[in-house]
């Protein structure tokens, strides 16, 4: 997997990109904030890190599955824009969501929703919004909340991937797991629960996963299969490497990184 700075420098990012080929044709989208009082703010940039620009005031912002549109988490709830900021609406409106995604056909946005003390994985309506429809994977547990998050569909839109903890294990070393399931919730099944756990991201062929992972053996970007064989660690040992996001070929990940040490950038 070949490393390339674009040397991006705020303070912090949350990235979410595309990278057509390995010629680093393309764009990426991410949310970025400086220090202070200001708010976050969506921007897209060709993949060499030129022709940046702001789209919008959010957070964690995804790409449709066919580069069209984005969906991010922006004051009062989902936010949909086209890729050039134009189209902008409000599509669900709710407190305390977070991480919205495109399903593997655009049809529906996932999302973390913090509700009565715990979080779970919901959807919508990618066009309408609506009611929106848990997805059953752990159930609730009053005497020990549990907290699903960073939900991610595959692909090929047959399983999703997302990390839990529970409430007694937030401050124990291995506090969050990384699991597939079916799409309907079915089927739930462990990739890792060494350690901490974040930001899975699915390879364009749903055969791996790249992930954040802080473990005995290192922290950083792991790739792993599908079953959750093969781990290795990615991310060099001397900085912080997270929020993976594969390129459409599978020759590159984009992340962000402390790797400059003055800074967290945007890398490939």
């Amino acid at each position: 997997m070949r490393l390339k700075s674009i040397c991006i420098a705020v303070a912090v990012f949350i990235v979410s990109a595309v990278v057509a080929d390995a010629q680093l044709v393309g764009q990426i989208v991410y949310s970025s904030k400086v220090w202070g009082d200001s708010p976050w703010v969506i921007h897209i940039m060709n993949a060499n890190g030129s022709g940046r620009r702001a789209l919008a005031d959010g957070m964690t912002p995804s790409w449709s599955p066919d580069g069209e549109c984005i969906v991010y988490h922006g004051r009062g709830g989902i936010w949909v824009m086209n890729r050039d900021g134009s189209g902008n609406q409000l599509l669900f409106e709710a407190k305390d969501i977070i991480d919205p995604v495109f399903s593997h056909d655009g049809r529906r946005i996932l999302f973390n929703w913090y509700r009565d003390g715990e979080s779970f994985i919901y959807s919508v309506d990618a066009t309408t919004g609506g009611d929106p429809i848990l997805l059953p994977l752990f159930p609730a547990a009053s005497t020990d909340p549990g907290f699903h998050g960073d939900v991610t569909p595959s692909p090929d839109g047959r399983t999703v991937a997302f990390t839990y903890g529970k409430q007694s294990q937030q401050f124990t070393a291995n506090s969050v797991g990384l699991f597939v399931a079916n799409m309907d919730g079915s089927d739930v099944h462990l990739i890792s629960d060494v350690g901490r756990h974040a930001y899975p991201e699915w390879s364009p062929d749903s055969s791996q996963l790249a992930f954040f992972g802080h473990r005995d053996d290192g922290e950083g970007i792991y790739v792993a299969n599908a079953d959750g064989t093969g781990q290795a660690l990615l991310s060099a040992e001397w900085a912080i490497d997270w929020h993976p996001t594969w390129s459409p070929d599978s020759e590159w990940i984009a992340f962000t990184s402390t790797q400059s040490s003055k800074s967290q950038d945007i890398w490939i």
